[in-house]
């Protein structure tokens, strides 16, 4: 069955009546049907879009269950009224289904309600962000759903047990019903004014941040040691460059030079050394020279004697 006429003297279109037509690809229910059952149209895979007429007063909401490819419901003045291809109540206030084949959605600017199971089987629809009108979501709104994200303003008062629904993240307020509602269902909840999970907004700082078992550098450079962590510094100001006090022999005066740690954590002094050790090194080599000399003229004169 690829074509539909309809008269509206049909009145009701009874339960299951096209079920399984998956040839059926456009269908415009006539003024006059007043009531659609169960199924109706349900399982019919390649429907994409559906007219129905003002005169419908009783619409089963399982009526397009397994429409996958169906994205477009309109619906003329009377019991119900359409917006964006999804179905509302008369004054648009509750939306009552979106259709399962829907991408993306934009709500009603006076959308109040959110109803259960409306977003029953949609399966292409991964986020929605309701407007700040929404005041309550039922239970099961997003049951049967393949929402990742639902973005929830703060306006939002009641929110229904959503079974069987895990999303990836919810978006709302600090203090909000959502970030409750997310918290208690362990939900991520990720703040749209600056924090996450909790609503408190944390900032580490980094000079504040010390190793669980600091390193033991020991520089014996001086009568005493002293332990140096290169992560740290001696002063507050910010930057990498430390200021110390000069204390090595004949420069104890008090003036500051500026020291930087290297790569191994040793602190460089802030005077030169005096060079003293290499002189041992010239009173050893004179030393063993004058030796040599003394030997060898004593075993001349030795000689001499003989």
């Amino acid at each position: 069955l690829a074509a539909l006429s309809l008269s509206g003297s049909t009145g009701t279109i009874a339960p299951g009546q096209f079920f399984n037509c998956p040839s059926l690809q456009n269908v415009t229910v006539p003024e006059g049907v007043t009531s659609i059952a169960s199924g109706a149209f349900g399982n019919c895979s390649n429907l994409s879009s559906i007219s129905l007429p003002s005169t419908l007063s009783n619409l089963d909401m399982n009526a397009f269950s397994g429409d996958v490819n169906l994205a477009s419901i309109s619906v003329a003045s009377g019991s119900y009224s359409s917006y964006d291809g999804c179905i509302y109540t008369a004054n648009g206030t509750q939306l009552l289904l979106c259709p399962q084949g829907k991408t993306g959605i934009s709500f009603a600017a006076g959308t109040t309600t959110v109803s259960s199971g409306a977003f029953s089987g949609c399966m292409y629809l991964l986020s929605a962000a309701l407007p700040n009108s929404t005041s309550t979501i039922e239970s099961d709104a997003f049951s049967g759903s393949a929402l990742r994200s639902v973005t929830i303003p703060a306006s939002v008062t009641s929110i229904g047990t959503q079974s069987g629904w895990t999303p990836s993240v919810i978006y709302g307020y600090n203090g909000s019903t959502a970030e409750t509602w997310a918290n208690d269902n362990g939900y991520i909840f990720e703040s749209l004014n600056g924090s996450s999970n909790g609503g408190t907004d944390a900032e580490e700082d980094p000079e504040h941040i010390e190793d669980e078992e600091p390193a033991d550098d020991t520089e014996e450079e001086g009568p005493s040691s002293t332990k140096k962590d290169p992560k740290k510094t001696p002063t507050s100001s910010g930057t990498n460059t430390s200021t110390v006090y000069a204390s090595s022999p004949g420069t104890a005066n008090g003036t500051s030079a500026a020291i930087s740690g290297n790569a191994a954590g040793h602190v460089k002094d802030a005077t030169p050394k005096t060079g003293v050790e290499d002189y041992g090194i010239y009173f050893l080599f004179g030393a063993v020279f004058l030796v040599g000399i003394a030997i060898f003229a004593y075993s001349r004169r030795l000689r001499l004697k003989k």
